[in-house]
C-alpha cells in the first residue's frame, strides 16, 4: 500500500512538474518561405503580411526560453508556452508588426514564435522580448527590430499560457 502511494506521489509530482514546465517537442517540418526582396537598413518590414487569417484554422505559439526568462519583458506573464487561436488578435497584430530591418543577425536569441496553418508551419521565427530590446531574428531576414518600445509583448501578454505537460507541434 505505502509503495502504491509514493508511486502515486512521485507520478503526480513529475506530472505537475510538466505542467509548469511543458515539454515542447518540435519536429523538423517544412514551412512556406517567405519571399524576400532587397532591403536597406531600416527598413520597415511585416513578418505577417500576406498572411489570410480569414481562411484555414490558426494558431500561434510563443515558446519562451529558460535562458530568456530572467530579463524577459514585465508585461509578460510568468509561462514557458503561450498560444493563440484568437483570429481578431492575429489580424491586429498583422496591421501593427512592422519591424525595422536591421541588415544584421542576433545569435542569442533562442525563444521561438511559431505560427501554424491548417497543421502546417508558415512561419517559424526566434524572438527577443526582454525590457530593453525587442525584435525578431528570422532565417530570410536576419534581426528585425520592434519599433516601438513594447511593440511585441503588448500583444503576446494576451496569449493563453499552455499547462498541457508535452506539446507537439
Amino acid at each position: 500500500m505505502i509503495k502504491k502511494l509514493s508511486v502515486l506521489l512521485v507520478l503526480s509530482c513529475v506530472l505537475l512538474y510538466f505542467c509548469f514546465n511543458p515539454l515542447v517537442i518540435l519536429p523538423e517540418r517544412g514551412y512556406d518561405q517567405i519571399e524576400t526582396k532587397p532591403m536597406h537598413k531600416g527598413d520597415s518590414l511585416n513578418i505577417l503580411e500576406g498572411f489570410n487569417f480569414e481562411t484555414g484554422n490558426w494558431k500561434m505559439y510563443l515558446v519562451i526560453a529558460e535562458s530568456d526568462k530572467p530579463g524577459l519583458s514585465i508585461d509578460m506573464p510568468d509561462g514557458k508556452i503561450f498560444e493563440t487561436t484568437d483570429k481578431e488578435l492575429l489580424k491586429e497584430m498583422q496591421r501593427n508588426f512592422y519591424l525595422s530591418y536591421q541588415k544584421s543577425d542576433v545569435s542569442t536569441v533562442e525563444s521561438e514564435l511559431i505560427l501554424i496553418r491548417d497543421n502546417k508551419f508558415v512561419l517559424r521565427a526566434n524572438i527577443q522580448m526582454d525590457n530593453n530590446l525587442q525584435g525578431v531574428q528570422h532565417q530570410s531576414f536576419g534581426w528585425l527590430k520592434a519599433i516601438r518600445k513594447n511593440q511585441l509583448s503588448m500583444y503576446f501578454k494576451k496569449f493563453s499560457r499552455v499547462y498541457i505537460p508535452v506539446i507537439f507541434l
